[in-house]
């Protein structure tokens, strides 16, 4: 498992993103993904 580093830009986005009402739940779930190394697909 990988540990995420939380950088600058993205505490911003985030920000942004909570400032806009977007769905924050898909965020911290791709963070999951990409943290257990796990495939994103479409």
């Amino acid at each position: 498992m990988l540990k995420v580093r939380y950088t600058n830009q993205l505490k911003k986005d985030y920000k942004l993103i909570k400032k806009r009402g977007y769905d924050i739940n898909k965020l911290k779930f791709v963070e999951k993904l990409l943290a257990e190394e796990k495939n994103i697909t479409c």
